[in-house]
């Protein structure tokens, strides 16, 4: 438990603790005066030089901004002293930070609320300080002093604090937000310096705590901490954050990466392709992820202009470009890049039948073969039983002139047939030599 903070410095002993009380000399003559004041003068400056420490190198302590940090001194030789007899102090050479006395801790200006030592440690011989919220103004060196004599001041160290700046590498994917944390409720500005760029830096964040050119949608501060929205590859870079007086509080490297995507959508669906940025860009598609990349469509101001296989289908909303009514043709790689050449997202489909669509195919491809098949057999058939009719039977002319006979014939049927011709009669030819017999009046049994 911190020993409890008083208000100002107690000024024990009629001055300030560890100020040299001067008695009033006597009244003396000329000469006396003058070895007087030389011994005094050789006396304090014994006395400062044993203050400040010169002898000693003082330890070295760094701490981040705005963090907390412990300064070591060593009272060992005085463990187990009571606490209404200890008094010890800490001071820079023009400031007095804070002192333990009668088991009380004043602080001095500028250090109220922020310094602290343990009186659990105090009773073990450690007067040590910690110092909350660090900050660039606290860098100096600290010396550690206890009084062991009335208004005698004896030096047990010194530390020389460093104040240091917060560093971050950070990668980060398109879309995503950047959260930088300020570390101090004082006005700061904020600088962006493009990777690669030649450019001075850019104000992300003013003085006066408004969002700089360009960055007025995308920036605002809260709890202590800066937030850009929607990182695209362009904002890789390093982010400065500094106080008033340009000293540095933080840095942070950043690296954007694409946002890269694989799906799989059936025909028909639709496709998003995320843009991630109002600013222009350019989709690219590759169909066969070879590296043949064609321009499909361009994109400004949430506005789409596109080839004409894609144009009839293609919506821009909320930074995403939609494709709707997915074809086997679609399927690809599909990456959007800004106007710099940067990959800002890819996205990867693969276009499948709908569930069923497959089947449906099979089944409709077999149907059609079966009918094929039916319909050749069907002709076939009949073709069969015509050739079989026609080599079973035959027209026969009959009359009084054929008299020549290849084989017995068979009259199936006595009745005339339509012609010129009366005597046209239907025979049946068993023997298929091609020849008619006159068959003259009746048909023969």
């Amino acid at each position: 438990m911190g020993a409890r903070p008083g208000d100002g410095f107690s000024g024990r002993r009629g001055g300030p603790p560890g100020a040299v009380t001067a008695r009033r000399p006597a009244r003396c003559g000329p000469g006396q005066n003058l070895r007087l004041g030389v011994a005094t003068a050789l006396w304090v400056a014994v006395a400062w030089q044993t203050w400040l420490g010169v002898s000693a190198d003082p330890v070295s302590v760094s701490v981040r901004f705005g963090g907390s940090v412990s300064l070591p001194c060593d009272g060992s030789a005085y463990r187990g002293t009571p606490e209404d007899q200890l008094f010890f102090l800490w001071q820079t050479e023009d400031r007095r930070v804070c002192e333990y006395n009668n088991g009380r801790l004043y602080t001095g200006p500028g250090f109220e609320n922020r310094a602290e030592v343990s009186r659990e440690t105090i009773r073990r011989g450690n007067f040590s300080l910690t110092l909350h919220h660090a900050s660039f103004s606290d860098e100096d060196i600290y010396k550690c002093s206890y009084e062991h004599e009335r208004d005698r001041l004896k030096f047990l160290g010194s530390v020389h604090l460093i104040i240091t700046a917060h560093s971050d590498v950070l990668t980060l994917r398109s879309g995503d937000s950047l959260s930088l944390p300020l570390h101090t409720a004082a006005p700061v500005e904020v600088l962006f310096d493009p990777a690669g760029s030649a450019q001075s830096p850019r104000v992300l964040l003013s003085s006066a705590g408004l969002p700089g050119p360009g960055y007025e949608q995308r920036v605002w501060v809260q709890d202590g901490s800066l937030t850009l929205r929607s990182l695209t590859p362009a904002d890789q870079g390093s982010y400065t954050v500094r106080d008033l007086q340009g000293n540095t509080i933080s840095t942070a490297i950043v690296t954007v990466e694409a946002r890269r995507d694989t799906v799989t959508l059936q025909a028909g669906a639709s496709l998003s392709v995320p843009l991630l940025t109002g600013e222009p860009v350019e989709v690219l598609f590759d169909p066969a992820g070879g590296g043949n990349w064609t321009s499909v469509c361009s994109v400004q101001n949430s506005t789409a202009s596109c080839v004409p296989q894609y144009r009839d289908r293609v919506s821009v909303d909320n930074q995403e470009l939609r494709l709707q009514e997915l074809r086997a043709s679609d399927q690809g790689s599909y990456t959007v890049r800004d106007l710099q050449g940067n990959t800002i997202s890819a996205v990867i489909v693969s276009v499948e039948e709908p569930p069923g669509g497959g089947i449906a195919v099979v089944c409709g491809v077999a149907v059609g073969v079966l009918l094929v098949v039916v319909a050749t057999v069907a002709v076939a058939r009949r073709w069969t039983r015509r050739e079989a009719d026609t080599r079973g039977r035959r027209w026969c002319v009959c009359g009084d002139s054929a008299a020549e006979s290849a084989g017995p014939l068979v009259a199936i049927t006595g009745a005339e047939l339509p012609g010129p011709r009366p005597a046209l009669l239907l025979c049946k030819e068993r023997l298929m030599t091609g020849f008619c017999r006159t068959v003259p009046g009746s048909v023969p049994a």
